[in-house]
């Protein structure tokens, strides 16, 4: 589902696009799909934004360590995230896309919202895998909070 935040009646071009990269079971489709897309409408820089997940609680557990432990275990979680994505790409056709993969240890719909204002993206890439129910509307999740400060245009993937 593509939402289009300040529609125009002439097209115009996607040269700025954000993927979420972060580590779920719908992330290789998105990312796949991401690329397919960007090569599409030809943008000109692709970014990957991936999260580390419990990124406070690791380092936190580093934190008893010193200084050169803490620095190499964040070392190692940064470069964990950037292997996993360019695992996913290493199997994907990109042609000439300029790739950029960056971490941040944030909750993602913040991050992302951020990143995209901060580069002035004009796409935000997502994938969505919930099924809604009940406790959903009590809990909301990090998509929501995505919407509800929507800082581009967004392309939600569902497989």
């Amino acid at each position: 589902m593509l939402t289009l935040i300040e529609p125009k009646v002439e097209t115009t071009g996607f040269s700025q696009v954000v993927f979420n990269g972060t580590q779920t079971p719908i992330t290789p489709f998105v990312i796949q799909q991401g690329i397919d897309f960007s090569k599409k409408v030809k943008a000109d820089q692709v970014f990957i934004l991936n999260e580390i997940k419990m990124y406070g609680l690791q380092m936190g557990t580093a934190s008893e360590d010193s200084e050169q432990e803490v620095a190499q275990t964040r070392r190692q979680l940064v470069q964990d995230e950037i292997k996993y994505v360019e695992d996913i790409l290493s199997k994907l056709d990109k042609d000439d896309l300029k790739i950029s993969i960056k971490v941040t240890g944030g909750r993602w719909a913040i991050e992302l919202a951020r990143f995209c204002e901060k580069i002035n993206a004009d796409l935000l890439v997502v994938g969505d895998e919930h099924k809604l129910n009940f406790f959903d509307r009590i809990f909301p999740h990090d998509l929501e909070d995505l919407l509800s400060t929507l800082p581009c245009n967004l392309l939600i993937v569902k497989e």
